[in-house]
């Protein structure tokens, strides 16, 4: 219960920030704000549903003690993910003119650029950070995955609303949301080895390895396609 009131406290932390944000940006500056956190949400459709099979196959080869099995489970997550954020990362990173002039983010100005760049970055740190937070989830330890969301909910809320009155605007919530993303992987990072103190990190899987995550990966991933075509086309 305790945990569950921090939850709802952090999530209405990040309700009444809104209105305060709304009002320091303005309402173009908060609608390219909210523009700028979609891109990371689209590019996140890359992961091919391999976080919902590293959560069962890291669960399943805990329950058994076997722990080779979840080495190899998770570092195949984690090299799949780091190539494919790399190589989304990096294309888009060299043409942030096309994305600006796409989204109409002319908006921008000079700064236009670089804050695409900084968003781009983001994408990254937080899908490695994805593959982390399996762990936790994995082990059953939603204690700890709660607390990782409290934490991040909560600094969120006040780097914001420091940003915000101190007049550095879009920028500064920009750079706010990339370094609390670089935080809270390192933190995450911390807390997987504390909890597996024998994970290794890139390791070299073999083709099996991928052959594995891949085929419970793909069902996922094609099962969401599936289900929320089917919420779309049955709407009213």
């Amino acid at each position: 219960y305790e945990i569950s009131a921090c939850l709802v406290g952090s999530e209405m932390c990040i309700r009444d920030r809104t209105p305060i944000i709304t009002k320091g940006l303005g309402d173009a500056q908060y609608g390219i704000y909210i523009i700028l956190g979609t891109i990371g949400g689209a590019l996140s459709i890359i992961n091919l549903g391999l976080g919902e099979a590293t959560l069962r196959y890291v669960a399943f080869y805990y329950s058994k003690n076997d722990n080779e099995g979840v080495n190899r489970v998770f570092n195949a997550t984690l090299w799949l993910y780091s190539l494919l954020g790399i190589i989304v990362t990096s294309i888009f990173f060299f043409i942030p003119e096309m994305i600006i002039r796409l989204l109409n983010l002319s908006e921008l100005g000079s700064e236009g650029t670089l804050l695409i760049r900084l968003t781009l970055l983001l994408f990254f740190i937080n899908f490695i950070y994805g593959c982390f937070t399996s762990v936790p989830q994995a082990l059953q330890r939603y204690d700890i995955f709660s607390y990782i969301q409290i934490g991040q909910n909560g600094i969120r809320f006040i780097a914001n609303i420091l940003v915000i009155f101190l007049g550095y605007g879009l920028k500064g919530l920009v750079i706010t949301q990339l370094s609390i993303g670089i935080l809270s992987l390192f933190s995450v990072i911390i807390i997987s080895k504390k909890l597996l103190p024998f994970l290794m990190l890139y390791r070299i899987p073999s083709q099996k390895d991928y052959k594995e995550i891949f085929s419970y990966g793909i069902f996922s991933f094609l099962s969401q396609i599936v289900a929320v075509s089917y919420t779309h086309l049955t709407l009213p």
